[in-house]
C-alpha cells in the first residue's frame, strides 16, 4: 500500500510546486533560442523530483492477525508438593502431572483459542526454562504478583493456580490480590492435598538434630534427636545414625499412640573417626506409605579435632592473676581449659573430684599458687607419674609456689631453685630478656619488644638462684621471672610473679603477653610446630543458617610471632558445587577479617593465602555448614481456605482436580478471538541514494546545457 508523509501540508507543497513551474515556463518563454524547450523540460523534471521528495512516499505492508487472550498456568514446585497424600499414593505434583495427561485434548483446544503461558514457582516465579527456583520455600504472593505484571500487552483472561496453599515466604498475598484486581485478572485455584488425615497415612518427621560443632578425637559424641511419628501405633519405625554415609547406630521405635513425638539422646564412640570434618545424619526409616520422605532425615557436619589441647588450672583462691589467666586461656580457639572453681576445690567434694580425675585426659596442668594443704597429695602424685611417662606438661605460677612444693617434697624433680627468699618489691622495676631468652621458642619474639616500656610488675618476686637444669628466659631486674626445663625429657615452666596480670591492661604489652602465654602452652605440650604456620584462619561459628552473617578472621605473624599488618590476604571460598570465589580481607584490630552471609545451604570450605618475603603462605582450611530452614514441612495439611479466599477475592473459582475439565470447557467456550491489523514493513521510497543522485544529475545537466549553449 502506497502512502505519503509530506514535509509540509500537502496544499502548500502543491501550490509551491505550481508556482515554481509557472515561473520557470514564463522565464524561458522570454528567451529566443532553439534549445530553450529542452532546457525547460530539464528544469521542470528537476522540480518534479523535488516535489516527490517533499511528499516522502512510502510502501507499507499490512497483515491481519487473530489475537488471543492470555491465560497463565502457574504450578507450585516446592518441596511440600512431594507429599504423597493424593489418591493411589501419588504425590501432589504427580497428581497434577497425571491430570494434565488425562486432559491433553482439552489443553490442546485451550491453546488454539488462548495464548497459554506455563510457569512454575517455589520461592520465586520461574518465567524461563533456565531460571532456577529454590524448592525449599513457597511464595504464592510473589508468583501471582509477577504473573500480574507480565510485560506482554494483551488481555489476561485468568490464572490457573495449582498449589497446596502452604505459602511461607515472599510478597504478601493481599498485595498480590490488589494488583490482580486492578487488572481484572481472576484466579482459578486448584487445591492439592488433604485438609485432614484420611486413610492409612504414615508420616515420620525429624524436627531437630542437636550435634556439637567440634569434638576432640576419641571423646564420646553426644547427640539429641527430636522426631514425630504418625500412623505408627503398634508398628515399628527405625531411627538410624550415619556418619559419612555409613550406619553406626540403629534404634527401633514402636509408638503407643497414633501421633506421638519423641526426644532421644544418643552417645557414640568416636575412636575410629579421623581428624577433620564428617557428615553426620539422623534418618527415620518408615515404610512405603510414607507421605513426606524429604523430612525423614537431618544432616549436620561435625569437626573432629586432633590438635585441641586440654588444660587444667588448679588454684584455691580467686586472685587477680587467676582471673587474668582464665581470660587469656578462654580466648584461644584451639585450647580447651578446665577451670574448677577455687572455692569448690577447698571443699571435700572438690578434693574428691581431683582424686577421681583422669589426669591422662590433659596435656598441661597449671598450678596457680594453690594451698598445697588443701590439694590432695594423691592428685599431685598422679601428675608426677604422668610427667615421668612424658604425657604431661606442668606450669608453676606464683612467687612462693616453689617453696610450697619443697616443703611438701612433691614434684621435686621439676622444681628450679633450691631455696627462696620472698620479698615485696617497693620500687618500680622493668622486664628484660636474657641471653637464653633471645633464642628460645617461648620468648624469641620478645627480642624486638621494648620491654622497658612495659609497666612495672609490683608484686611478690623471688630471688632464688637458677639450678643447672633450668633456663632463665626473662628477668625482673635481677630476679628470675620465667624459668623452663626439659628435665627427664619432659617440659615444665615456672613463673615467679603474681603480678603478671597487670600487663593485660597495658595497650603496648597486651598482645605480646597473650602471645607469650600461647607459646608457653605450646612449648610445654611439645606442640611448637603448630605455631610454625604463619597464617591462621578461624571463625567462631562453623554452623549457621542461610543469610545469617558470620565472620572469618586470619591471624598473620612473622617468624618472631609479631603481627604482619600490611599484607594482602585473600580469602578463598569453595562452594558445595565446587565453585571458587576470592575476596580481600581488610586488617582491623589485630586481625584480618571478613564478614559474609550465604544464601544457599551446604558445606563451604574457606582458606586464606598471602605472599610475604617472596613466599606464598597458605592457611589452614575452615569449613562452615550453612543450614537451610525446614519450613516447608512445618505444615503438611493443605490450606484449602487460603486457596478459596484467593479465588473469591479475584472473582475466580476454587476447584478440585476433578472439576478442572468443566472449567477448561467453560474457558474454551467463552474465548474471544479478535482480528487486528499489524504493519509488518514500511519502506520509504524517497529515502535512498538513487533519488538524490537523480536530482543531482538533472541539476548538473541543466547547468552544463546552459553553459555550452551560452544561455542565461
Amino acid at each position: 500500500m502506497l502512502s505519503i508523509n509530506p514535509v509540509f501540508p500537502l496544499p502548500f507543497i502543491v501550490a509551491l510546486a505550481l508556482l515554481a513551474a509557472t515561473i520557470s515556463v514564463t522565464a524561458y518563454r522570454k528567451i529566443t533560442h532553439t534549445n530553450t524547450t529542452s532546457l525547460l523540460y530539464l528544469r521542470l523534471l528537476s522540480l518534479f523530483c523535488l516535489f516527490l521528495l517533499a511528499l516522502r512516499p512510502s510502501m507499507k505492508s499490512v497483515d491481519y492477525l487473530t489475537q488471543k487472550d492470555r491465560l497463565y498456568i502457574v504450578t507450585d514446585n516446592s518441596d511440600s508438593m512431594t507429599i504423597k497424600d493424593m489418591p493411589n499414593g501419588q504425590s501432589r505434583s504427580q497428581a497434577i502431572e497425571q491430570n494434565f495427561k488425562r486432559n491433553v485434548p482439552l489443553f490442546e483446544k485451550l491453546q488454539k483459542v488462548y495464548d497459554v503461558k506455563k510457569h512454575a514457582f517455589a520461592s520465586d516465579l520461574n518465567q524461563s526454562t533456565t531460571q532456577d527456583i529454590s524448592p525449599k520455600l513457597t511464595a504464592i504472593g510473589s508468583a501471582l504478583k509477577k504473573t500480574a505484571v507480565d510485560p506482554q500487552i494483551r488481555k489476561v483472561k485468568g490464572i490457573l493456580l495449582f498449589s497446596d496453599g502452604l505459602s511461607n515466604s515472599g510478597t504478601s498475598i493481599n498485595k498480590a490480590i490488589a494488583t490482580l484486581n486492578k487488572k481484572n485478572i481472576p484466579v482459578y485455584s486448584i487445591t492439592l492435598g488433604q485438609e485432614s488425615y484420611q486413610g492409612e497415612i504414615v508420616d515420620g518427621r525429624i524436627t531437630q538434630f542437636d550435634c556439637p560443632q567440634t569434638i576432640r578425637q576419641k571423646n564420646d559424641l553426644n547427640l539429641k534427636v527430636s522426631f514425630a511419628l504418625k500412623g505408627f501405633k503398634g508398628k515399628t519405625a527405625k531411627l538410624q545414625i550415619l556418619i559419612d554415609g555409613e550406619l553406626v547406630q540403629s534404634h527401633q521405635i514402636i509408638p503407643s499412640e497414633t501421633e506421638q513425638s519423641f526426644e532421644q539422646e544418643l552417645s557414640l564412640k568416636t575412636n575410629s573417626l579421623s581428624a577433620g570434618y564428617h557428615k553426620i545424619t539422623a534418618h527415620l526409616v518408615t515404610n512405603e506409605k510414607e507421605i513426606t520422605p524429604l523430612n525423614n532425615h537431618f544432616d549436620n557436619y561435625l569437626q573432629v579435632t586432633k590438635g585441641s589441647l586440654q588444660l587444667l588450672v588448679v588454684t584455691t583462691a580467686p586472685s587477680p592473676e587467676f582471673k587474668f589467666l582464665n581470660r587469656v586461656l578462654s580466648s584461644f580457639d584451639d585450647i580447651d581449659t578446665d577451670v574448677p572453681n577455687p572455692f569448690y576445690l577447698r571443699s571435700e567434694e572438690g578434693k574428691k573430684y581431683l582424686n577421681d580425675l583422669n589426669i591422662e585426659e590433659y596435656d598441661l596442668v597449671i598450678f596457680q599458687n594453690p594451698d598445697l594443704n588443701i590439694i590432695p597429695t594423691s592428685f599431685i602424685e598422679k601428675c608426677q607419674q604422668s610427667m615421668n611417662s612424658r604425657n604431661l606438661g606442668i606450669l608453676f605460677s606464683g612467687a612462693s609456689i616453689n617453696s610450697k612444693f619443697q616443703q611438701k617434697k612433691l614434684l621435686l624433680d621439676y622444681l628450679y631453685t633450691s631455696q627462696s627468699t620472698a620479698k615485696l618489691i617497693s620500687e618500680p622495676k622493668h622486664v628484660s630478656l636474657t641471653q637464653q631468652g633471645s633464642s628460645h621458642f617461648i620468648t624469641a619474639f620478645l627480642e624486638e619488644q621494648n620491654l622497658k616500656q612495659w609497666p612495672s610488675l609490683d608484686g611478690v618476686s623471688n630471688t632464688a638462684q637458677v639450678t643447672q637444669s633450668a633456663q632463665c628466659l626473662l628477668r625482673l631486674d635481677e630476679t628470675p621471672l620465667l624459668l623452663t626445663s626439659t628435665h627427664k625429657q619432659n617440659r615444665s615452666a615456672w613463673l615467679n610473679t603474681n603480678a603478671f596480670w597487670q600487663l593485660v591492661n597495658h595497650e603496648k604489652s597486651k598482645i605480646a603477653c597473650r602471645t607469650l602465654w600461647l607459646r608457653i602452652i605450646y612449648y610445654l605440650t611439645s606442640r611448637e610446630n603448630i605455631l610454625s604456620a604463619n597464617l591462621s584462619l578461624f571463625t567462631s561459628k562453623t554452623r549457621v543458617q542461610v543469610t545469617t552473617p558470620f565472620s572469618l578472621k586470619a591471624d598473620f605473624i612473622d617468624a618472631q610471632s609479631l603481627p604482619i599488618k600490611k599484607a594482602k590476604v585473600l580469602l578463598k571460598n569453595q562452594t558445595p558445587d565446587q565453585q571458587k570465589h576470592e575476596v580481600l580481607m581488610p586488617y582491623n584490630k589485630d586481625f584480618y577479617n571478613h564478614q559474609i552471609s550465604l544464601n544457599t545451604g551446604g558445606l563451604y570450605t574457606f582458606s586464606a593465602y598471602s605472599s610475604w618475603e617472596g613466599h606464598q603462605i597458605i592457611s589452614n582450611e575452615v569449613k562452615v555448614h550453612i543450614t537451610e530452614p525446614r519450613v516447608e514441612f512445618d505444615r503438611i495439611l493443605t490450606d484449602k481456605k487460603l486457596m478459596a479466599n484467593i479465588a473469591k477475592a479475584t472473582n475466580g473459582q476454587n476447584l478440585t482436580l476433578e472439576e478442572l475439565p468443566e472449567l477448561l470447557n467453560s474457558l474454551i467456550k467463552n474465548a474471544q478471538l479478535r482480528t487486528v491489523s499489524q504493519v509488518t514493513s514500511d519502506k520509504e521510497l524517497w529515502d535512498n541514494i538513487f533519488t538524490y543522485l537523480l536530482i543531482t544529475l538533472l541539476l548538473c545537466a541543466e547547468w552544463q546545457f546552459r553553459r555550452r549553449k551560452a544561455l542565461p
